[in-house]
């Protein structure tokens, strides 16, 4: 699931390695470098939303968990760093 609010999306670590045909791992080291190379504020561009999934161990049971999602602004700035097909097609 993707968040629209504030006139912008807001996408997890692992929507953005797919959107970039990329691992999670991958998208992580990209905005780690990015925060700390002082490109963006952390704190202005990520937002925590619940998310409710499916217990893994206990049937008909739910757990609910808060989820890092990445604004506009972090997904820019990893597109032009990740090294993928999809990375190229989105900086062209």
């Amino acid at each position: 699931m993707y968040y629209f609010s504030e006139e912008t999306v807001w996408l997890t670590q692992t929507q953005i390695g797919a959107l970039f045909g990329k691992a999670k791992s991958t998208i992580s080291e990209h905005i780690k470098n990015i925060f700390e190379e002082g490109e963006l504020n952390e704190n202005m561009v990520v937002r925590k939303f619940r998310t409710t999934t499916q217990h893994g161990a206990i049937e008909n049971k739910t757990q609910s968990h808060e989820v890092n999602y990445y604004n506009l602004d972090v997904i820019i700035p990893v597109g032009y760093r990740v090294k993928s097909v999809q990375g190229t097609q989105f900086r062209i």
